[in-house]
C-alpha cells in the first residue's frame, strides 16, 4: 500500500524518517522504501481542500482517501512567513531552534550601518553564472535540515532538493549538495557557489530543451475551471485583485512577449527577447506567477529522479524534497477564493494525479512514501471578507507609515503611568 501523508506539520519529519529507519507510526515492521519525497506547497491551507473538495478529485483525493490526513495542523510560531514555515517543515523544529523567524532582516555592515536584506543573503556566494546575483547560502540555518538527517543514517543516500526559490536551501544539506531552484533573472534552474562549482549537465539540458519549450508553448493561462465548479469561487471581475490590472481571464505576458530559445545551455546567456519585447524579468516573472511553474518543477523533479537514479541504489533509501510556490504567489496576487487560485488547484491537482502515477509506476506502490504539507495559509482578500459580512479594511502602505509615525509621536510625548499605556495608545 502506498504511505502518504498529506497536510501535516510538525509530525512530518518524523513521519518520514520513521519509516527510514524501520518502523510505521504503530511501531510495527515496515517496508524499508526506496525513496522518501517530501513535497511544500508554499502558502497552502488546509481548508482549500473543503472549499474545493468537488473540483479536486484526482491527486489530492488520492492523498486524503488512502494516505493518512490530518486536516487540523497548526503553525506554532509566528509570523507564519514562508522561511520560518520551510524551516520548520525541514527540521522539525520552531524559529528559536532554527533560526529562520521572517523572510528579511537587519543584517550589520562592516561599517557599524545596518541593511535590510533576505535572510539568505551570503555575498561570499552567487548564483553559479550570475555574479553578484541571488548572493544565497544556508549560513543562517541552526537546526539540521532533513537532508541531513538522511545522510546521518546512511551516508550512501542520494538526495535532491529542487524549489521555485530559494527556500529551497532550507532543505537541503549543509555543504556540498544536489540543490537547485528557478532564477526569476533568466528564467532557468541552477544552484548557487556554496553547493557546487558548476551546473551538472542534466540541468543544462532541462533549461535548454524542455523548460524553454515549455514556456514557449504556454504563453498564455486561460481559465479551465468548468462552469458547474465555477461557483466554488468569486466571480472573475474583481478589480481588487493583482492590484487592478490584468485581474481577468485569460492572462498574458506583458507587451506580448515571446519567449526565445537558449541558444546554448550556457550560462547567464539564457533568454535573448528581440526588440519591442518585455525584458527577461518581467517574461519569467509572469511564468512565475502562472500555474505553469509548478507544473514545470514537477517535471523537473522527474528528470532529476531519472538522471540521478534516485531509489535505485541498493540499502539506502533516497530522498527528494520539492518545494512548490506559485500557490503563495496566484494566492497574493488573486485572493485565495478568486477563480485564478481555483483555476490552479484543479491543474496542480491533475499534476500531482500524474506524479503520483509516475511514482508508481517508477518505484512501485510500496516502494516510496510521499508526504505533503505548507509552510503557511492565507487570509482572504479584505474586500472579499466585506461581501461576506465581516469587518476588514485594506491598507496601504502609506497609512501604515503614518499610523507608526503617530505612535513613535505619541510614545516620544507620552507622560502619563506606564501602566495606562496600552488602553492610551488604543484611544
Amino acid at each position: 500500500m502506498r504511505k502518504f501523508f498529506p497536510i501535516l506539520l510538525g509530525f512530518l519529519v518524523l513521519a518520514l524518517f520513521a519509516f527510514l529507519i524501520g518502523w510505521d507510526e504503530r511501531g510495527q515492521e515496515a517496508p524499508k522504501p526506496k525513496i522518501a519525497i517530501l513535497l511544500a506547497i508554499d502558502q497552502f491551507p488546509a481548508w482549500y481542500l473543503d472549499k474545493y473538495s468537488a473540483a479536486l478529485d484526482k491527486g489530492f483525493r488520492t492523498l486524503k482517501t488512502e494516505g493518512r490526513y490530518f486536516p487540523v495542523a497548526f503553525v506554532n510560531h509566528a509570523p507564519t512567513l514562508s522561511g520560518a514555515g520551510h524551516a520548520t517543515l525541514s527540521t522539525g523544529t520552531n524559529p528559536s531552534k532554527h533560526g529562520f523567524a521572517a523572510n528579511e532582516w537587519w543584517f550589520q555592515l562592516e561599517d557599524g550601518s545596518y541593511s535590510w536584506q533576505s535572510i539568505f543573503n551570503d555575498p561570499a556566494y552567487h548564483f553559479i553564472g550570475l555574479p553578484g546575483d541571488e548572493p544565497y547560502s544556508p549560513k543562517n540555518l541552526t537546526a539540521s535540515p532533513i537532508s541531513e538527517w538522511f545522510l546521518a543514517n546512511d551516508p550512501e543516500t542520494r538526495v535532491l532538493n529542487v524549489g521555485l526559490s530559494e527556500v529551497t536551501l532550507l532543505y537541503a544539506a549543509r555543504g556540498r549538495a544536489n540543490a537547485f531552484w528557478f532564477s526569476n533573472q533568466y528564467g532557468v534552474f541552477g544552484t548557487s557557489t556554496f553547493y557546487a562549482d558548476t551546473i551538472p549537465d542534466w540541468v543544462q539540458r532541462f533549461n535548454s530543451e524542455f523548460l524553454q519549450d515549455y514556456m514557449k508553448t504556454n504563453n498564455t493561462w486561460d481559465l479551465e475551471v468548468p462552469e458547474r465548479f465555477r461557483a466554488l469561487a468569486g466571480p472573475d471581475d474583481r478589480p481588487f485583485e493583482a492590484e487592478g490590472e490584468n485581474f481577468t481571464f485569460p492572462h498574458k505576458p506583458p507587451d506580448g512577449s515571446v519567449y526565445s530559445p537558449i541558444p546554448d545551455a550556457s550560462f547567464p546567456e539564457t533568454i535573448n527577447p528581440s526588440e519591442g519585447e518585455a525584458t527577461p524579468p518581467a517574461i519569467h516573472n509572469w511564468f512565475y506567477n502562472t500555474p505553469f511553474m509548478d507544473i514545470a518543477l514537477l517535471e523537473f523533479a522527474k528528470a532529476g529522479i531519472e538522471k540521478m537514479d534516485l531509489g535505485g541504489g541498493e540499502g539506502a533509501t533516497d530522498l527528494l524534497t520539492i518545494a512548490l510556490n506559485s500557490a503563495d504567489n496566484i494566492g497574493h496576487n488573486y485572493g485565495p477564493n478568486s477563480l485564478e487560485v481555483l483555476d490552479y488547484l484543479m491543474r496542480l491537482d491533475a499534476s500531482l494525479g500524474d506524479f503520483i502515477t509516475y511514482l508508481d509506476d517508477h518505484f512501485g506502490r510500496d516502494g516510496y512514501v510521499l508526504a505533503i504539507s505548507s509552510d503557511h495559509g492565507v487570509a482572504p482578500a479584505p474586500e472579499y471578507t466585506l461581501e461576506k459580512g465581516g469587518v476588514a479594511k485594506r491598507l496601504t502602505f502609506a497609512e501604515i507609515d503614518a499610523y507608526l509615525d503617530g505612535v513613535e509621536l505619541f510614545i516620544a510625548n507620552y507622560e502619563g503611568e506606564r501602566a495606562d499605556f496600552p488602553e492610551a495608545l488604543a484611544k
